[in-house]
């Protein structure tokens, strides 16, 4: 739980931070993005990116542990971890990916606030990190356990593809190895990752999910990578 030694700091600049955290995540992931590209092929998505979806949920989620600590020592804001771990989990983040975060967040938020910062204030807010980050960490490892197989990713191949309406289409996935699958559950997360040959693009197939395109199966050149099996709709 958040130390008696950073919680005053906390209260007394998490206005701040709160206030600035939407400037701050932008300049961290350009920083993240920068240092590993390799983060933007299929862990970090494109088109949330651009809307500034991903960076609204970061510094929602931050500010909600922060609040949560302040407001209910010795308490965890259950539900908020939960959900973020289980997306996780459905993207295989993996612990030292926290670092890699860490550093990239916190030299943000240095620039940022460059001129109220002390060493006080950065331990209290890298304490409240890593607090999340452990919490996110415990969890996701127990999903990865309640898993069937220990891949991060499993090749999936399309087994259907019909129109969902105008402009979408539903992808149906099945297994293109003997990889144990695990069961999906009420509410689960699941993620994927498609990959489609020239060949194929030429031929007529849909080279991204969401592009329009005939009806019917997918040739066989069509794979992707799956955490979960599932039917998916693109639009």
């Amino acid at each position: 739980m958040l130390s008696d030694k950073s919680r005053p700091v906390i209260e007394a600049t998490l206005p701040l931070v709160g206030s600035r955290i939407g400037a701050i995540t932008p300049n961290f992931y350009s920083r993240l993005f920068a240092a590993h590209p390799e983060l933007l092929d299929g862990l970090f998505s494109r088109s949330n990116q651009r809307s500034g979806d991903q960076q609204q949920a970061l510094a929602g989620s931050i500010a909600t542990f922060a609040t949560h600590l302040v407001n209910h020592p010795g308490t965890l804001p259950e539900t908020v971890l939960s959900r973020i771990a289980h997306r996780h989990a459905s993207l295989g983040i993996t612990e030292p990916q926290y670092q890699v975060v860490y550093e990239h967040l916190f030299a943000a938020i240095a620039e940022d606030l460059a001129e109220v910062i002390t060493p006080e204030i950065a331990e209290a807010w890298t304490e409240v990190y890593w607090l999340m980050a452990d919490a996110l960490i415990k969890l996701e490892k127990g999903l990865y356990a309640a898993q069937a197989n220990s891949k991060m990713w499993t090749p999936w191949k399309v087994a259907a593809k019909t129109a969902a309406g105008a402009g979408s289409l539903t992808f149906t996935l099945e297994p293109a190895d003997d990889t144990p699958v695990t069961p999906a559950l009420p509410a689960s997360t699941s993620a994927s990752r498609s990959s489609f040959r020239t060949a194929s693009a030429r031929s007529g197939s849909t080279p991204f999910p969401g592009t329009p395109a005939p009806a019917g199966p997918s040739p066989p050149s069509s794979t992707t990578a799956a955490r979960s099996p599932r039917s998916c709709t693109a639009r």
